[in-house]
């Protein structure tokens, strides 16, 4: 599995086909995870998959569930549906159109180190919970190897360093900013204690805290998990 995801890693800006299938093969990875964790499962379930990208996440997941909802900011073109409980829709994540407490589930996956406002991505998130529903999110810490997306690893050097770097290394693609890295939206630094100390004013509870990849639970070590961590998972549930 791990050598299948490298590959499918190193192949996903190909084309929207190779991100969907990357997406996709994670998909399959946290359907199990959330089986796992979940009591009664994801088969009732109504799920939001905020920043769903290309739909690899919510087409995966509408295979298990009631219904799923994936939302982005833009859609380069509409994602196949592929089932009639899959619905998208374009809205900003942390400004949904949906009422309060209408999903079971939210997955937010690699899109809060994306958003300036962290604190508001979480608040939108819980007030779309009903009562006792979950979370999924996840990240790459800002410190660890991949925390810094393209600019890694010299993110670790600071942001003027990595866009000089960047810019000398992409000079048809030069960025001026974080904030700007990605088009419309940027890259913000985003911790695992940052995640946690958020949630203490939020009405979330965190029931797991794990590393997706590798498989062996650096994101608990003190510390070394904002360094180790490739990409680290929570699961929050929705205080009654």
């Amino acid at each position: 599995d791990y050598f299948r995801f490298v590959l499918l890693a190193s192949r996903r800006f190909r084309s929207p086909q190779d991100y969907r299938a990357f997406q996709a093969f994670q998909a399959r990875h946290l359907v199990a995870y959330l089986q796992r964790h979940i009591p009664g499962g994801l088969a009732q379930a109504r799920i939001l998959d905020l920043g769903c990208s290309h739909g690899g996440y919510a087409t995966t997941l509408a295979r298990n569930a009631h219904l799923v909802i994936g939302l982005d900011h833009r859609f380069s073109r509409p994602p196949p549906r592929g089932s009639d409980n899959l619905v998208f829709v374009c809205a900003d994540a942390t400004q949904t159109p949906f009422a309060d407490h209408c999903f079971d589930l939210v997955v937010c996956a690699s899109l809060v180190e994306h958003v300036p406002s962290p604190s508001g991505l979480l608040a939108e998130i819980a007030r779309l919970l009903s009562p006792e529903g979950w979370c999924y999110l996840s990240f790459p810490p800002y410190y660890s190897p991949h925390g810094g997306h393209h600019f890694s690893p010299f993110h670790l050097l600071g942001e003027r360093a990595a866009l000089k770097v960047h810019n000398l290394l992409h000079p048809q693609h030069r960025l001026t900013s974080y904030a700007t890295a990605f088009g419309d939206c940027g890259l913000f630094k985003v911790t695992i204690s940052g995640v946690k100390d958020l949630l203490r004013r939020l009405p979330l509870e965190l029931w797991d805290v794990s590393a997706r990849w590798p498989s062996f639970n650096t994101a608990r070590w003190p510390l070394l998990s904002e360094f180790l961590t490739w990409h680290v998972q929570f699961l929050l549930r929705k205080k009654a």
